[in-house]
């Protein structure tokens, strides 16, 4: 949920990754056809205790598509589902948001912007 946050240690790295806020909402309403799929863009901040670093990064949620992923500190984030299904008309509150993400390790990197979302 929105500010909450999520604890991994992975070999020695470990990793808080808190849901800061969802920028952008354009999913297709549950309720409605729509000819185009859409997305949303949250924002994250990953924080690294052993190395007494910080930082934010946006990623992007498309309907129907694959997950936005990145590494951090060694440490691979997808971001698969934003929750809850938007209705046609609706307004959800920052505070009823949450995302469904895997975590796993990982050996190579992925670049850092989400080009649906820009950069933070």
């Amino acid at each position: 949920r929105v500010g909450e946050s999520l604890n991994v240690d992975n070999e020695g790295a470990s990793i808080e990754v808190r849901l800061i806020e969802v920028t952008e909402d354009s999913r297709c309403p549950a309720d409605a056809d729509c000819l185009t799929a859409g997305h949303a863009c949250v924002r994250l901040r990953i924080d690294r205790p052993t190395a007494k670093s910080s930082e934010e990064t946006i990623m992007h949620i498309v309907d129907d598509g694959e997950p936005d992923s990145q590494i951090f500190n060694g440490v691979h984030i997808s971001l698969y589902y934003l929750e809850p299904a938007l209705l046609a008309g609706q307004v959800i509150p920052q505070s009823d948001y949450s995302v469904r993400m895997r975590i796993t390790g990982s050996a190579f990197s992925l670049p850092k912007t989400s080009a649906l979302c820009g950069a933070v």
